[in-house]
């Protein structure tokens, strides 16, 4: 957190990032977290879990949407623990935009390019962009990490992730 940039005049000051109130800002995380945790546990509820022996399809959204809904309540617990004039903080840091845009980004191709291409893309855009590593290792670490994927998913617990357009190679 900077406060230096808020110290000058009125009209030196930037607009972006802009400081929030870290008790709303909290709760607007612990509610976006709460609502998608609540959405990743409906959504499972409508496919099979299987057992801890051979977890199904279910199994680990249901678990994923019960880790947030704690989570969000860790922060629920947090906020309401602060004093009342919570100090400011900075929303809206290029980082954290360009890896919620990058996010998205993969989610919509995950399906069309399969999880290797959009997974290893996601990495290779966070290593450039936010990371400032060079492309060359960059790149190769997304095809090294994107190896460990499929051998994990693939041979280790027999899963099949959507291939795209790599359906003959993988």
């Amino acid at each position: 957190m900077s406060d230096t940039w808020q110290e000058g005049p009125a009209e030196a000051r930037r607009s972006w990032p802009f400081d929030c109130c870290s008790r709303r800002g909290g709760l607007w995380i612990a509610t976006i977290l709460a609502l998608t945790g609540i959405g990743f546990a409906t959504e499972a509820l409508k496919l099979t879990f299987g057992n801890l022996d051979l977890p199904g399809p279910g199994f680990f959204p249901f678990a994923l949407g019960l880790v947030l809904m704690a989570l969000s309540v860790a922060i629920f617990v947090m906020i309401f623990q602060e004093p009342r004039e919570a100090p400011k903080v900075e929303l809206g840091h290029w980082p954290v935009i360009i890896t919620m845009a990058a996010m998205s980004v993969a989610t919509a191709l995950f399906e069309w390019a399969g999880a290797f291409l959009s997974l290893g893309g996601f990495m290779l855009v966070m290593l450039t962009t936010v990371g400032r590593v060079r492309i060359i290792p960059a790149a190769l670490s997304s095809v090294i990490s994107m190896l460990v994927v499929w051998y994990v998913f693939k041979v280790l617990l027999g899963v099949q992730l959507p291939t795209g357009p790599l359906e003959g190679i993988l």
